[in-house]
């Protein structure tokens, strides 16, 4: 939903994030974090340059800007 909400806010008035996964690559690149290598199946490893500039294209994190976002509610686990 971070992605959808910096790529195309207009499309909702309000977004229900649970426990959104905003910081891609921060944490694909955290080897102390379990399972983050497990996921380079789903993402792509981000140590290929490919991969690192595609995914960093979607990041929630590294897409914030200042424009009209919908209301959101955001919890953490």
């Amino acid at each position: 939903m971070g992605a959808i909400a910096n790529m195309r806010p207009d499309l909702f008035n309000c977004i229900l994030a649970e426990v959104p996964a905003v910081d891609v690559l921060n944490n694909l690149f955290d080897s102390s974090i379990d399972n983050s290598a497990v996921h380079y199946g789903l993402y792509g490893d981000p140590n290929i340059k490919e991969y690192y500039d595609y995914i960093k294209s979607y990041s929630p994190y590294e897409n914030v800007k200042e424009q009209e976002y919908p209301k959101m509610l955001l919890t953490t686990g």
